[in-house]
């Protein structure tokens, strides 16, 4: 079990990957040394990937979009990104994702008891 996280007002101490999903984005047309360095500057800035989602103008996805011009699209993009990183490596990198989806799963199994 995930016990202990970096906090968004940290400067990644623990050496969780706060690019986890954004260095997902090898596929798509676009990746190239600048993008590279743009993705590893936003890494370095925070200490995991929720932390990233600070600000509606400057969410993940608008990141994307200004770094992948013309070539993310966050619908089309965001659930082939996730399926490649896994629910595991989402889990630990992301705290409060984590928590929320251990909740659903507890009133999950409270609903439907295994006999």
């Amino acid at each position: 079990m995930i016990t202990s996280y970096p906090t968004c007002g940290s400067k990644n101490p623990s050496g969780v990957r706060a690019d986890a999903a954004l260095c997902h984005l090898r596929r798509p047309y676009g990746w190239n040394p600048a993008t590279e360095k743009a993705l590893r500057e936003i890494n370095n800035r925070f200490p995991n990937p929720e932390c990233i989602n600070d600000n509606p103008e400057t969410a993940p996805s608008k990141r994307l979009e200004s770094i992948f011009r013309g070539f993310y699209s966050k619908t089309e993009h965001g659930p082939i990104i996730a399926e490649e990183i896994g629910l595991p490596a989402i889990r630990q990198a992301c705290p409060r994702f984590h928590q929320w989806l251990t909740r659903l799963e507890a009133m999950h199994d409270e609903k439907n008891p295994q006999h």
